[in-house]
């Protein structure tokens, strides 16, 4: 059986999303199937949008609780939003040292992108056999 969809069953699953609840949660709520939502995000993308933007929105008010514990009991939790705010400040360098060439430096990973060149050797993989001879 197919769920109807109406905007009081979108309102209801949009904020229960929004208030931070699972899409198993969100869509029991609203009296609509699990399954059935993420046809609807499948088929609409104005509503995709707003399951996106309602996410968001939880978000938000994880971070402002995280933020609240933080201030007031917990310096780990402090520490954890710090590097997540400022990186380039709070956290520690990082670097990766990828295989093939042992000589070769560590990469740097500083920002939110790096670029990396990776040696890879053949290992005779590509190599044909031939019978011909």
């Amino acid at each position: 059986m197919r769920t109807i969809r109406t905007a009081k069953k979108r309102r209801a699953f949009l904020t229960a999303i929004a208030a931070g609840n699972s899409v198993t949660a969100a869509a029991s709520a609203a009296g609509i199937g699990r399954t059935a939502v993420y046809s609807w995000r499948g088929d609409d993308p104005e509503f995709a949008a707003e399951w996106d933007d309602a996410t968001e929105a939880s978000v938000d008010l994880l971070e402002t609780e995280a933020r609240r514990r933080a201030l007031n009991a917990s310096d780990l939790l402090l520490i954890f939003l710090l590097k997540a705010r400022r990186p380039g400040l709070y956290r520690e360098p990082r670097s990766v040292h990828v295989g093939g060439i042992p000589e070769a430096p560590p990469i740097a990973l500083t920002g939110q992108t790096a670029t990396v060149h990776v040696y890879l050797p053949d290992n005779q993989r590509r190599r044909v056999e031939s019978n011909d001879e």
